[in-house]
């Protein structure tokens, strides 16, 4: 997957997360930030996923908006059981 729970080798910046997470809080360590973009990063690896099968199954390679929303809505419906 090209992640770890380290911090090597994640895409979404630590200081991204920070950024995101000062409009909550005046304080979040490295550690923390590190384990939120490590968790969104799996979070959308799996959404990506879910959104090229629903955009083969429509005869398309390309995922477009529509495959995202479906996906997300699917995911709420799943989260209410």
């Amino acid at each position: 997957m090209g992640s770890d729970r380290n911090g090597h080798d994640i895409n979404l910046s630590k200081r991204n997360v920070k950024s995101i997470a000062h409009e909550h809080s005046d304080r979040i360590s490295d550690d923390a930030a590190i384990r939120m973009a490590y968790e969104a990063e799996l979070e959308l690896h799996d959404k990506a996923r879910a959104a090229k099968l629903v955009a083969n199954s429509r005869g398309r390679e390309t995922i477009k908006e529509e495959d995202v929303v479906l996906v997300n809505n699917i995911l709420d419906v799943m989260g209410d059981e």
